[in-house]
């Protein structure tokens, strides 16, 4: 589950936008007020949210650690990431990029 739930933030947090955004000039008009949220689409929150009830099924665990991140990464999820409610989804793939790393041996390439 935690593989599954990274590489889906994965390929969010890489994707055009956020690879433009962490490219781009700070002047650059992606940035403009009201732009934060181009690549929160409907889609990816209903997808957030179907996710976030997966990794809520399978709580608590026996791991208090576990539970501890989970908890974090799912309250972002439920926040929503939206940035007018201080939502960040790095947050999100900084938990689930650790745990998968912990948990699977995951190396970046």
């Amino acid at each position: 589950m935690v593989k599954d739930q990274f590489e889906y933030f994965d390929n969010i947090v890489n994707n055009d936008y956020f690879y433009k955004s962490r490219n781009a000039d700070p002047n650059d008009p992606m940035f403009d007020l009201g732009k934060e949220d181009a690549w929160l689409t409907e889609e990816i929150k209903s997808e957030v949210g179907k996710r976030a009830d997966e990794i809520e099924a399978l709580m608590p665990t026996n791991n208090s650690h576990l539970d501890r991140d989970l908890n974090m990464a799912l309250g972002e999820m439920r926040t929503g990431f939206e940035y007018e409610n201080d939502g960040d989804i790095y947050l999100t793939y900084r938990i689930l990029y650790g745990l998968h790393t912990a948990m699977n041996g995951y190396k970046p390439y």
